[in-house]
């Protein structure tokens, strides 16, 4: 084309028209494809145009006069000497002209085109005209670009991950990388594209578990995870990788997509959640333990005071209310030692076929002094025929004991409290209701939480530290059953309902037994060495035997015991486990190989008290384990059991 001007000249008829049918079939064709017709001389400069090329460029013939010079006015002028050097390369190569380039619409619209001509030649080789048609392209292009600015965007969010992501074809070869296996790798990302990751060099162990999971979701069509370790220039570091199917139009799995995490960071918390985790319960473990020391001469002294025959009066009833915050104290200790033995897993169940009613039987008998002090009236509605469970008969009464106490503790004096004792829905099931300071909605969801506690119930005197109900849930679950807890609100009480799986065996249980009394008056006397560190703990539990009848000496470390012991011949040893320098464990020991004290009963008497601290001390040689704070009656309990002719072996407490 050139920029001669020519002469307007008429439309001309469309070649190959020899029939009206078929020059209506063809416009039809074209208007479809929104594509017209064109002609061009070169020799000339005329051009002749087809209706729809008209349509397309939105023109009417008396607005285009019909030359290449007025056409290349209408395309986008970026575009012309493109365009115009395409035109001939095609005629001088006697090749088909194809071109994509933009028109300019009257209004200042551009518009995308396609234009595809072939030049016909004279039989010199000349050209004598070129015909060609345009096309509207606009709508492919917009979609084209929007592909484009989305590819842009995606290829700018994956670079800017910080997750590893690769896409693999059905060789497994990595056809797409992000960025950031540079960072992970140190390698050029350009290295990884059209390579597997055994070409890549990954070890043969690590590469066959990524080639099965790589193949196992192209085969399946599902995803899959993998956790692995690298060491690259960031060091060892630990990553999560996440295999997600791409399908195609057909349903198949053509690629699979691998996002890599980096979860190094995320691991490291979660190592240091639970080192702190465990501190805690070793710490509430101590501090249990600890607690239960200066407990010890307490509770030793409040003997001594009680069986003073002048304490009358006032201080009788000072005795007797210290004697009961103290066993409310001990309690506590219990209850917190527990939630750190059932956190670390270091709780046993000893289970057994249990009937329901004896568990309620012993946490009555655990639970009552608490109601009685309280004035509360307590209503117990328990089925008369035997309800058995598989169970740990003591943590079964404790979890009920608990429910109890947490009744008696948030209802007013002089409340209701009712436990009911069933089958429901082939489950047995223990239910405490009281009418106390109830709880509010948004705390019931949290009420068996660790040291969770209602509002109201932080300022009461007995509010405890918020870890019966939690130690309540934990021991249900141990046992396959379940809590809840239910309130109409603050102020209008609350229930508890426990559920326990029923027993499925077929032999009659045992009926339920009551709690062993010790029978105490009668007893011989008895020679007793006290051996603790803790001056005060053991001078008053020596003085507390005394008074009773008992002949007691207290020594002080485990030098002082191995001495005292084969010259004065007791009849049984009091030993502290956490003795200064000689443990107790060495001292009960060396005892034991002493033939002189073969028949002197070795008890532990010390703040451990897991079933784990008691296997110790039998394998230590110890016959009996008591828990600070001793309770006299446990102590009477030892000393009862021994015969005149010598000590039987007394199973721990």
């Amino acid at each position: 084309m050139t920029d001669r001007a020519a002469a307007p000249a008429p439309v001309p008829p469309l070649p190959g028209a020899d029939t009206a049918d078929q020059l209506a079939h063809l416009r039809l064709a074209l208007e479809a494809a929104d594509t017209g017709l064109w002609t061009w001389d070169p020799h000339t400069d005329a051009v002749a145009w087809s209706a729809e090329t008209y349509r397309i460029h939105r023109l009417q013939p008396h607005e285009f006069d019909n030359t290449g010079a007025s056409f290349f006015a209408l395309v986008f002028r970026e575009d012309r000497a493109r365009v115009s050097a395409t035109v001939r390369a095609a005629i001088a190569a006697r090749t088909l002209y194809e071109c994509e380039f933009r028109i300019v619409r009257p209004g200042g619209e551009l518009l995308w085109v396609a234009n595809r001509g072939r030049a016909v030649y004279d039989a010199d080789g000349k050209p004598l005209r070129m015909l060609g048609t345009i096309t509207d392209i606009s709508q492919r292009k917009r979609a084209e670009d929007a592909l484009r600015t989305r590819e842009r965007e995606l290829q700018t969010l994956a670079d800017n991950s910080p997750d590893i992501l690769t896409r693999f074809d059905r060789a497994l070869r990595h056809v797409f990388v992000n960025v950031a296996v540079e960072k992970a790798t140190g390698r050029p990302r350009a290295e990884f594209l059209g390579r597997s990751n055994r070409e890549l060099g990954m070890p043969p162990d690590q590469c066959a578990v990524w080639d099965a999971h790589l193949q196992r979701a192209f085969d399946t069509g599902e995803p899959g995870e993998l956790d692995f370790a690298f060491e690259g220039p960031l060091g060892l570091r630990h990553y999560s990788a996440r295999f997600v199917p791409e399908f195609g139009a057909g349903g198949e799995v053509e690629h699979v997509l691998g996002v890599t995490r980096d979860v190094t960071n995320h691991r490291l918390a979660e190592e240091a959640l639970k080192e702190a985790d465990r501190q805690k319960d070793e710490f509430l473990a101590t501090l249990a333990h600890e607690l239960r020391n200066p407990l010890a001469p307490i509770r030793n002294g409040l003997e001594i005071l009680r069986q003073d025959p002048a304490l009358q009066g006032t201080a009788a009833r000072a005795a007797h209310m210290m004697a009961r915050q103290l066993a409310h104290l001990v309690r506590l200790v219990d209850d917190l030692l527990d939630v750190s033995r059932i956190s670390r897993g270091k709780v046993e169940l000893r289970r057994e076929r249990v009937a329901l009613q004896s568990v309620i039987e012993h946490a009555l008998e655990a639970s009552r002094p608490l109601i009685e002090s309280n004035g509360h009236a307590l209503a117990l509605r328990v089925a008369a025929e035997p309800i058995r469970v598989d169970g740990d008969l003591t943590r079964l009464a404790q979890v009920v004991s608990n429910l109890l106490n947490n009744a008696a503790k948030y209802t007013p004096a002089g409340g209701c409290i009712e436990l009911w004792a069933g089958v429901e829905a082939g489950q047995a099931v223990v239910r405490v209701s009281d009418d106390g300071i109830g709880i509010a909605p948004d705390m019931l969801p949290r009420v068996f939480d660790l040291f969770a506690q209602a509002e109201g119930a932080r300022h009461r005197a007995q509010g405890g530290l918020g870890i019966g109900l939690s130690l309540v849930r934990r021991l249900a679950e141990m046992h396959g059953g379940s809590i809840e807890a239910q309130s109409a609100g603050a102020g209008r009480g609350s229930v508890f309902t426990l559920r326990l799986p029923l027993s499925q065996a077929d032999a009659e249980a045992p009926a339920p037994v009551p709690l062993a009394e010790v029978d105490m008056p009668g007893r011989a006397a008895r020679r007793v060495l006290v051996v603790d560190d803790n001056v005060d703990a053991a001078d008053s539990l020596a003085m507390m035997l005394q008074l009773i009848g008992h002949e007691a000496r207290a020594v002080h470390d485990g030098a002082a015991a191995l001495e005292q012991a084969p010259a004065w011949q007791p009849d049984i040893v009091l030993l502290d486990i956490g003795l200064p320098g000689m443990d107790g464990y060495e001292v009960a020991r060396r005892l034991r190989a002493d033939a002189a004290l073969a028949g002197t009963l070795l008890v532990a008497l010390t703040g451990w008290g897991s079933e784990a601290d008691k296997r110790r001390s039998a394998e230590a040689g110890f016959d009996a384990h008591l828990t600070k704070p001793v309770a006299l009656g446990d102590v009477e309990a030892v000393l009862a059991r021994v015969p005149s002719t010598g000590p039987d072996v007394v199973a721990a407490k």
